[in-house]
């Protein structure tokens, strides 16, 4: 009998960053929110099971959807308990991520404006092909 195998291929579409912070959550968002004039809320967290049958390690998410302009974004803690959701990231506290319509958004402009802010000390624009485990930012 012949097996069949599925293979289900991700959009991997959004722009990615890594952003290094002292802040908790809470307050990198109300910065966020003050100088680009978003509107980033808490939703639920990620839960992600590193081991099967343990318990899951959340990770707080935040969100910000425009809908009438096709795009969101959202800023995710990426460290919890000396966890990292993305491995290859390890380094970077947050990750800030813009999914959807890509237009309104130079990178180049908006990782400068992030290194600007203080509290921030580094923001690094990633190419998320070369990110082997993209597969945990599909969370939606």
């Amino acid at each position: 009998m012949a097996k069949n195998k599925l293979n289900i291929d991700f959009d991997f579409d959004f722009l990615l960053w890594g952003l290094t912070s002292n802040y908790p959550d809470y307050k990198l968002c109300w910065k966020l929110n003050q100088i680009f004039e978003w509107k980033l809320i808490r939703i639920e967290d990620i839960e992600f099971f590193p081991v099967v049958g343990e318990d899951p390690i959340l990770f707080s998410h935040f969100e910000f959807p425009i809908p009438e302009d096709h795009y969101s974004i959202e800023l995710v803690k990426q460290k919890n308990n000396g966890f990292a959701l993305l491995n290859e990231l390890k380094n970077f506290d947050y990750l800030l991520i813009v999914r959807g319509e890509r237009d309104f958004f130079d990178q180049e402009e908006i990782t400068n404006y992030l290194n600007k802010i203080p509290g921030i000390q580094i923001a690094i624009s990633i190419d998320i092909e070369k990110i082997k485990t993209k597969q945990h930012l599909i969370f939606n």
